[in-house]
């Protein structure tokens, strides 16, 4: 799997999780201390994240980080 594809399949688990859970884009933001267009980047694919903020966001999120990378 290339980087794009996999951006882009972690992208929409973070997307659907996040609204599972009834968050906005900008309260996900806040509580990973990133902005609202930096998440949506995330979430579409656009771009990658930094170790602390997978981390951050795999336990707001209350994911393991394999169902975050697993397809």
């Amino acid at each position: 799997m290339n980087g794009t594809v996999l951006k882009t399949s972690i992208g929409k688990r973070i997307s659907e999780r996040r609204i599972e859970l009834g968050l906005s884009r900008e309260q996900l933001a806040d509580k990973l201390d990133i902005t609202p267009r930096f998440l949506f980047d995330v979430e579409v694919g656009k771009k990658g994240m930094s170790f602390e903020t997978f981390c951050k966001l795999r336990n707001v999120l209350g994911v393991s980080a394999d169902w975050l990378l697993d397809d």
